[in-house]
C-alpha cells in the first residue's frame, strides 16, 4: 500500500511569546478512532522500534485544513507507559484556550500496522490534535508554560548560548534545558531535573539582581535606628502590661480596699503569670462576697421571724 499525503507547502513567521506544551499522546489501551475501528494498543509496542513520529504538526481538533495547524512537535519520547510529546502553540485563540482549561486531550492521527486480531504491531504518527475528547482517556496535555521565541535575526541577542543579561522565569528555564542537552545528558534524567526545578523555582523567577549599595555610615545609622526602635517597642510593651495589671488590682480594690497585691504574686514573676493570680484571686473573691451576702440575707430574715413571732405574744425579744 502506498500512502501520498499532498499538502501545500506552508511557510510561519511568529516572533514573540508562544504557548509550550508536554503531554501524553498515546497510552497502552483499546480504542475507537473517529473512523471506527476499533484497535488495541498493546505494551510491548511502546518503544523506539514500533512507533515514530514521521510528521510533527499539531493540530486543532481533527480537521484538515491551513488554518488547522496550530503548531510543531519539537520532541518526543516512548515510555512503557507510553507517547510523550512536546511541542509549541503558536494560535493565541488556542493557547488561550489550554491556559483556561477548556481544552486539554490529545489524540493521534496515524497510519497502523494491525494484526488479524486489530492489535497494533507499528504506528506511525502523521499528527497529534488537541481536542477536547480524547479517544484514550488519559492522553492529555501535562504541563503548558509561555515562552518567547526569537526570530530570524535574533540570534544575535544571545550569542554562544549565554543566558540573557536579565531572563524571563521562561528564559532562564529553556536555558538550563538547552546547557543539559548540549552535555549530552540523557532525556529522561533531562525531563526529570527540568519536571523539578519547574516546581521549585517560583514565579517570578528571583533573579539576582546585584542590590542597591550602602554606605559604611548609612549601615550602622540603620543598624542604631533599629536598635532605637527595638527599645522603643520593649518600653510600650512593658507600660502596657503595668496599665493592664493596675486595671486587675483597681477592680478588686473596688470590692476588697485592703487588698494588697504582693500577696497573690511576686515581682520576679512574668507578666502572664501575674495576671493568671489576679484573675484566680478575683474568682475566689467573687465566691466568697456570694456566701457573704447570702449570710447578710439569713439574719435579716431570723430578725422578721423574731419580731412577728414577738407581735403574737409566741416569743421574741
Amino acid at each position: 500500500m502506498i500512502n501520498v499525503c499532498l499538502r501545500r507547502r506552508l511557510s510561519w513567521k511568529h516572533v514573540g511569546k508562544t504557548l509550550r506544551i508536554e503531554g501524553l499522546a498515546l497510552h497502552p489501551g483499546t480504542f475507537t478512532g473517529l473512523d471506527g475501528h476499533t484497535i488495541t494498543y498493546p505494551p510491548e509496542i511502546f518503544d523506539d522500534n514500533h512507533i515514530e513520529i514521521a510528521e510533527r504538526r499539531l493540530k486543532y481538533r481533527h480537521e484538515d485544513s491551513d488554518t488547522s495547524v496550530i503548531g510543531f512537535i519539537t520532541g518526543y519520547d516512548v515510555k512503557p507507559d507510553g507517547l510523550y510529546i512536546r511541542g509549541y502553540v503558536f494560535d493565541e485563540g488556542v493557547a488561550e484556550l489550554i491556559r483556561n482549561g477548556e481544552v486539554d486531550g490529545l489524540s493521534i492521527e496515524a497510519e497502523v500496522d494491525v494484526d488479524q486480531e486489530m492489535r497494533a504491531k507499528k504506528v506511525k504518527i502523521t499528527a497529534v490534535a488537541i481536542v477536547p475528547n480524547p479517544a484514550a482517556p488519559k492522553a492529555g496535555i501535562l504541563t503548558s508554560r509561555i515562552v518567547a521565541l526569537l526570530g530570524r535575526n535574533a540570534e544575535n541577542n544571545v550569542k554562544g548560548g549565554e543566558m540573557p543579561e536579565k531572563p524571563t522565569r521562561e528564559e532562564f528555564m529553556d536555558w538550563i534545558k538547552k546547557q543539559l542537552e548540549d552535555a549530552n545528558v540523557p532525556k529522561d534524567i533531562v525531563e526529570t531535573v527540568m519536571e523539578v526545578l519547574d516546581k521549585a523555582i517560583k514565579t517570578p523567577y528571583p533573579y539576582p539582581y546585584p542590590e542597591p549599595k550602602v554606605s559604611e555610615e548609612e549601615y550602622k545609622a540603620l543598624q542604631e535606628e533599629n536598635e532605637r526602635l527595638k527599645k522603643e517597642n520593649e518600653e510600650l510593651k512593658k507600660k502596657l502590661e503595668e496599665l493592664q495589671l493596675e486595671a486587675e488590682v483597681k477592680e478588686i480594690k473596688s470590692v476588697e480596699p485592703d487588698f494588697e497585691p504582693e500577696k497573690v504574686f511576686s515581682e520576679n514573676m512574668s507578666f502572664e503569670a501575674k495576671m493568671a493570680a489576679l484573675k484566680a484571686y478575683k474568682e475566689a473573691m467573687k465566691v466568697k462576697i456570694t456566701v457573704t451576702n447570702a449570710s447578710a440575707e439569713d439574719k435579716k430574715f431570723e430578725e422578721k421571724v423574731e419580731k412577728i413571732l414577738g407581735e403574737l405574744g409566741i416569743g421574741g425579744k
